[in-house]
């Protein structure tokens, strides 16, 4: 009697975005560079558009991640009844560790209130 063989696993590319984006952008240079090395050597302007446009995907895999590093991971919304902002920048050191005692006490004096103390 003869087993079935248990399915292969699927070969699937788990890419981000900006890994897609250097992926193309690099097969895009490497066959504008062939086109014109087939051409004999002479660059058109379908070798020229190639390679402008394998450019523009190495340089949207640079950004793409300095963007998303950037973006917070969760949007702005209400939390209890308060308008929420994410898209605060970020103070230097000294500044930081103010405003952190700031936003404590501010907490504790909303909670001493609501309690009734």
């Amino acid at each position: 009697m003869i087993r079935p063989r248990p399915a292969r696993p699927a070969f699937r590319l788990n890419l981000s975005n900006s890994e897609w984006c250097f992926a193309v952008g690099i097969l895009l240079g490497l066959v504008a560079a062939g086109w014109a090395y087939v051409d004999n050597g002479v660059g058109n302007f379908l070798t020229g558009f190639l390679a402008v446009l394998g450019f523009v995907c190495l340089i949207m895999g640079i950004v793409i991640p300095w963007r998303e590093s950037s973006r917070p991971l969760y949007g702005g919304g209400t939390w209890r009844g308060e308008q929420v902002s994410s898209h605060k920048r970020s103070l230097p050191r000294p500044l930081r560790s103010l405003m952190t005692r700031w936003k404590i006490m501010r907490l504790r004096m909303r909670y001493r209130r609501r309690k009734g103390d």
